[in-house]
């Protein structure tokens, strides 16, 4: 039985080699290897202080990160060069974290050599999503459920927030689903100076860059990376008087105007509503490279998704 098992081993093994001797070898140099990690601010755990007075605590923060890959550095739009970037294989799947749990986890590893462009996608999940700390299949389930908004006609949940802001007695809460998909590229650098999603790729490198997601982005008064924190306008919104702000009540007040938020317009051309300046504007801007500034969002990914898709 031994002598027979050794000679399937030997035939196994002779069968092998013989097949990897049929494939061409990749003679390319070893590429480096770029570690994306993700993480929760600090507002996410501790909460934060609007300059209105309201106290915003996070109880649900699952947002479906992925698509990451290598190509031109810079803003990275279609067709700039990007001759300098030798991309090997980037990472197609999403994960699904809930960013009230805290610590820093892993999102994916992309390979490449030269001078590149880090991208990447908030999207709806796959069916075959990996599942951050404290997701769970029912959390995945929920999040590719189709439904609709004013913004998009139909498709899957790709961030879902849930939380209250509280001043004094009063404590308003929201639930607010998004299922825009957008293409996260050209992060501006700390100070506006360069680009954090710039990385230069040297052979057999291991280049950490760890992904901050901001939930408190999404109560910015404008575009600014040093506009204020506010909720009045928010808690204003709440017209059937329930406490609870809803992103359709959102939808029936107007916005920051369009000069002050760098262009964010409504579907017809005039000042957006309150939902489409959280849609288009702040939901983007939600992660960061590090300490970086806003990433672009790609506008051509904030189209109107049909049902099925994602």
């Amino acid at each position: 039985m031994r002598t027979r098992l050794l000679i399937s081993a030997m035939v196994g093994l002779a069968a092998a080699r013989g097949l990897a001797a049929c494939l061409p070898g990749d003679t390319r140099p070893q590429p480096a290897v770029v570690h994306l990690t993700v993480e929760p601010s600090p507002a996410i755990a501790a909460g934060v202080t609007t300059t209105d007075g309201w106290q915003i605590s996070f109880g649900r923060l699952l947002v479906s990160l992925g698509g990451a890959g290598l190509s031109a550095r810079g803003v990275g739009g279609r067709g700039a060069d990007d001759s300098l970037c030798n991309s090997y294989a980037g990472a197609g799947y999403e994960r699904l974290f809930d960013f009230t749990v805290g610590g820093r986890q892993k999102l994916s590893d992309i390979y490449g050599l030269g001078t590149c462009g880090v991208r990447l996608r908030l999207r709806s999940p796959g069916s075959d999503s990996l599942l951050g700390e404290g997701v769970t299949a029912d959390d995945l389930t929920f999040m590719r459920a189709e439904g609709a908004d004013a913004i998009i006609t139909g498709g899957r949940r790709t961030v879902y927030l849930r939380g209250k802001a509280t001043r004094g007695a009063v404590t308003k809460r929201f639930e607010w689903t998004f299922r825009a998909g957008v293409s996260l590229h050209g992060c501006a650098g700390a100070g506006d100076v360069g680009f954090a999603s710039d990385v230069v790729l040297a052979s057999g490198e291991v280049l950490s860059l760890p992904l901050i997601v901001h939930g408190e982005e999404l109560f910015h008064a404008n575009l600014a990376d040093d506009s204020p924190l506010r909720f009045d306008a928010i808690a204003d919104a709440d017209a059937d008087g329930d406490q609870t702000i809803t992103l359709d009540e959102l939808a029936a007040v107007p916005g920051p105007m369009p000069e002050s938020d760098g262009g964010i317009e409504s579907s017809d051309g005039g000042t957006p509503t309150l939902e489409e300046f959280l849609y288009k504007g702040l939901l983007p801007r939600m992660v960061r490279i590090g300490d970086s500034g806003a990433c672009v969002g790609d506008p051509q990914q904030m189209m109107m998704m049909m049902p099925g898709g994602g």
